[in-house]
């Protein structure tokens, strides 16, 4: 679908500037992404098409398919994801990976998932690089169907998994941690060097273990 938006500033879309003022143009996102694949752009570095999906985040174009949810879930769920999408086209992309994190625990969608992997591998530092490679790996085990999301997930993890340390908590119905932060997943990704890993179950019964990560590595 294609979704007009009047746009008080100067915009810049496929290097075709538009006037202050101006109604933009913004088609879905699986276009953007499949153009996107045939003019990759430099690992990490945010790419026309990027800003483009981004615009379409930001302006609404892209409805959220999320999952059963109550509608102040969802209505949580809307709004962090459009200020997800608002800190991605300023480049803000750590704020726009927290919001995007924020949209997804409150409602999961493949959309969200996809807006906070992009935006943690475009981040500088260790911690958004981890964090991008963790949720690539949910977005490709929750959504196998949505290519245009797998390819970017699968790219992140190809470039990513090499350079960290794939940690896997093995229990049932526990929570697990690394380095005293609670994981959103039992099976996530850390930078090389020694963490300490620790299994939950409930408030009473604790696990825990120094693991020495090295890159490339699991266990």
């Amino acid at each position: 679908a294609t979704v007009y938006h009047r746009w008080s500033g100067t915009l810049r879309v496929d290097n075709a500037p538009t006037a202050p003022g101006a109604f933009v143009s913004v088609t879905s996102p699986d276009p953007l992404v499949r153009r996107e694949r045939r003019r990759p752009a430099r690992a990490g570095a945010p790419s026309a098409i990027s800003w483009a999906f981004a615009l379409a985040l930001a302006v609404g174009a892209v409805g959220l398919r999320q999952e059963e949810c109550s509608a102040q879930a969802l209505s949580a769920a809307e709004e962090a994801f459009r200020r997800g999408g608002e800190r991605y086209l300023r480049r803000d992309v750590g704020a726009a990976a927290n919001f995007y994190e924020s949209s997804y625990r409150s409602a999961p969608s493949w959309q969200a998932l996809l807006g906070a992997v992009r935006s943690h591998r475009q981040a500088e530092g260790g911690y958004h690089q981890t964090r991008a490679a963790t949720l690539a790996l949910e977005l490709t085990e929750r959504y196998p169907t949505q290519r245009s999301a797998m390819r970017v997930a699968q790219q992140a993890l190809t470039e990513l998994s090499p350079r960290l340390f794939r940690a896997t908590i093995q229990c049932e119905e526990c929570e697990g941690e690394g380095d005293g932060v609670l994981q959103s997943r039992r099976e996530f990704f850390l930078e090389p060097g020694a963490h300490v890993l620790t299994a939950h179950w409930g408030e009473r019964l604790t696990q825990q273990r120094t693991v020495q990560c090295e890159a490339g590595q699991s266990e």
